[in-house]
């Protein structure tokens, strides 16, 4: 219990008995502080955990550009693993990456295989080739063979040369 000195005027000065508790200790003092902490974090991890309930759980991805070359020129291009070098944007990003290629270097059952500080490690096979048409590949990330993606190319002649579309 505290006595304090109430003043509601210059003049009128009364003595009040006001309950007073002592400190807590720092564990209720944390608790009441952050109540509300204890009632949010909950209801934030539950939303997190019923959107992605709704989320897809595949996705699609597709881009196309349209080339100023024949069909067959930019078919060779793609299909060919000794070319990835000269266009591959990963392989810009971190030049010291250590490329293989396998013997044949184009067609279905050929191989590419990269391993990189930035890049890190992987391989692309080619599992289908249909000749100036559309490559299909599976594509593996630092040896997660359980876990693959698999890509397209599709080849299409268009009245500016040929149109490619990449996706997976």
């Amino acid at each position: 219990m505290r006595l304090d000195l109430l003043c509601r005027t210059n003049a009128v000065c009364t003595f009040q008995l006001l309950n007073y508790k002592p400190k807590s200790s720092g564990q209720e003092f944390f608790y009441a502080n952050n109540k509300r902490l204890f009632y949010v974090l909950p209801g934030l991890v539950a939303l997190i955990l019923l959107i992605g309930l709704f989320l897809p759980s595949s996705f699609h991805v597709e881009r196309s550009i349209v080339i100023n070359m024949p069909v067959d020129s930019v078919f060779k291009q793609v299909n060919d693993f000794n070319n990835y070098a000269q266009w591959n944007p990963w392989l810009a990003l971190d030049p010291e990456a250590r490329t293989q290629v396998s013997e044949p270097s184009f067609g279905a059952g050929s191989q590419w295989s990269w391993e990189g500080e930035i890049i890190g490690k992987g391989q692309l096979t080619r599992l289908e080739v249909e000749t100036n048409k559309s490559i299909r590949s599976k594509l593996i990330f630092d040896d997660n063979e359980d876990n693959p993606s698999y890509h397209y190319w599709k080849f299409e002649t268009a009245a500016e040369g040929t149109t490619v579309t990449w996706g997976m």
